[in-house]
């Protein structure tokens, strides 16, 4: 038993009957009407330059950040996270590796100069260091 052919038209696909949702840009390109029905607008998400929406890795509270690093250890970094690819413990990524190297070396700076507690919050953004 063969299936029917698709015939051409709207009435075949139910995706095609709904009609148009969005307004026709060509219409209104040529002056016409683009009304359509009242609906609730969707939310507008912002993306980043990689074409995913803001805060839509592992960890939602992610802010980019621009570190500049010594070419040899930014080099070495990439190369351990290539090598260590293959071990389910290691850091899967660039950003976490330093993610992870942070978190660490934080922790022992707050043990050696703050007796273990969160630094306090500073006020407005951080000065420049030496040129």
């Amino acid at each position: 038993m063969s299936t029917p052919a698709r015939k051409p038209g709207l009435a075949n696909n139910p995706l095609e009957k709904r009609g148009n949702r969005l307004p026709n840009l060509v219409q209104a390109a040529a002056g016409g009407s683009t009304e359509t029905p009242a609906e609730t607008p969707a939310p507008v998400v912002e993306k980043n330059k990689g074409g995913r929406p803001k805060g839509s890795g592992s960890n939602l509270d992610t802010v980019k950040s621009s570190i500049t690093f010594t070419k040899s250890r930014l080099e070495e970094a990439r190369n351990a996270v290539e090598f260590l690819k293959e071990d389910p413990t290691a850091p899967r990524s660039l950003t976490n590796l330093i993610d992870l190297a942070l978190y660490k070396l934080l922790a022992e700076l707050r043990d050696q100069y703050n007796d273990g507690k969160e630094f306090p919050e500073r006020e407005g953004k951080l000065k420049p260091g030496p040129k």
